[in-house]
């Protein structure tokens, strides 16, 4: 699994790109990456990239991650596209237990609608 964590001045937003399995630890430090940037810049906008991703076996460890990303300072405060390609159904269950737990996640297939989405107040 891989990952980077960098600041995209173009739409103001910080850019999450993860390759390989999404789970609870490579989460712990992404979090702590986008915290730095957004002590940084005072962005709370994130275009995760999942195009190269697959979530994380288990449930309870997903359904784990949006407790975790909050207690990394990742919280509802923040506002989150999930870019997928046409993936939707392998990140259905992830996007649903962010926003259950009160998080601002919305999946898209492309990285413009979600610069789109992510610039609309």
């Amino acid at each position: 699994m891989s990952y980077t964590v960098t600041y995209d001045e173009e739409c103001d937003c910080i850019l999450v790109s993860v390759a390989g399995e999404f789970n609870l630890p490579l989460l712990e430090k992404i979090a702590t990456d986008v915290e730095k940037i957004e002590k940084k810049h005072g962005c709370k906008r994130i275009i995760n990239n999942l195009l190269e991703a697959k979530l994380a076996d288990g449930a309870l460890e997903v359904y784990k991650m949006p407790e975790k990303a909050k207690q990394m300072g990742v919280d509802y405060t923040y506002k989150r596209a999930l870019v997928v390609g046409d993936r939707f159904l392998d990140f259905y269950f992830l996007e649903t237990v962010f926003v259950n737990q009160g998080h601002l996640v919305k999946m898209f297939a492309t990285f413009d609608e979600a610069k789109e989405w992510l610039a609309q107040n």
